[in-house]
Order: structure tokens, then sequence, then C-alpha cells
């Protein structure tokens, strides 16, 4: 008899959720969001701690945590596992995973917020609010590094200055 590779990674994606659920229990109520593409971490939210968390699924073990504010509503990592997105109740916040920092929020939705999520190819932002509005937010900061220095080079010449030779070096890896 053949064995089935799907059948194999359901079950251990099944008995890693298991596993991340009993190491959030006593975190009280947790949202399962989404496990990441690899398949090796759980992002969910905690709408009574004001948290989200990235969860190691071999391990169980919480890798990052995000004091997000009052009950979110649920966060969303993107494609490329860098950047996280929670949906709060007045706005979405975009949070590096790798520093555990929030670079800034996304406002704007008039109602409170239902979701936040990234496009598939992570350049977009996308909001959805109870009353039914999507809103969408271009993403400069969640291209690669060659995105990032297009983008650096292209706001540094709207200064109308030149970056000094030390400058060059530190922002720009000239």
């Amino acid at each position: 008899m053949r064995s089935c590779p799907r059948k194999v990674e359901v079950f251990k994606l099944v008995a890693a959720y298991s596993l991340a659920c009993a190491c959030l229990a006593s975190t009280a109520c947790q949202q399962l969001k989404e496990v990441g593409a690899d398949g090796s971490r759980l992002y969910a939210s905690n709408e009574d701690a004001g948290t989200a968390s990235v969860i190691d699924l071999k391990t169980g073990r919480t890798l990052a945590t995000f004091v997000v504010g009052t009950e979110p509503e649920g966060c969303r990592v993107s494609p490329d596992g860098r950047w996280v997105v929670t949906a709060g109740p007045s706005s979405a916040g975009l949070w590096n995973v790798r520093s555990r920092s929030l670079l800034f929020y996304l406002r704007g939705d008039s109602d409170l917020l239902t979701s936040a999520s990234f496009s598939p190819d992570g350049r977009t932002i996308l909001t959805s609010s109870r009353d039914g509005t999507v809103r969408t937010y271009r993403c400069d900061l969640c291209g690669g590094l060659d995105e990032l220095l297009a983008l650096a080079r292209r706001e540094l010449a709207r200064t109308n200055r030149d970056l000094t030779p030390d400058e060059r070096r530190r922002y720009l890896h000239d």
C-alpha cells in the first residue's frame, strides 16, 4: 500500500495545531487566524489580552507577542513572513515580525474593523469594517531590499540634497 504524503502533512498540521491550542489554553481566548506559508508557525490573536502571537508549531513555544490594544479582531502574516497586520477596533497595525515592533497604524475606517490581510504579492494591505467598507493600502515597506533602496533613492531625490559619503555607505550600501 502506498503512503499518501498529503495525509501525513495534514496529520502533522492537526497535531501541531492541537499542541499550539494546548499551549495557548492558559492565555485566555485565542483565535486561530492562519498558519504561515511554510507551515512552521501559527499566527493568532487574543481578544481578551489585546495581543497577537506567533507560535512555533513544532514546539508550541510563543516566538513573538505584539501588544495590539483592545480586542484585536485578528492577524495575518505577509507571504514572505516578515510582516504581520493586525485588525484592531479602529485601526490596523503593521508589525515587523523579527523586531516585534509596530511600524505604523493604518487609519481611515469609519466603523469597527473586522479583518485585515495582505494581497497575495504582499504589497497591498486590505482592511474591512463592520459597515462593509473595504480599504486598500499600498505597502512600500513590504517589498524586497532592492525595492526599498529604490524607494529611499526616490525620497532622497525629493529632498534636493545629496547624502554624505558616510550616509551613502550607511543607508544605501554604496
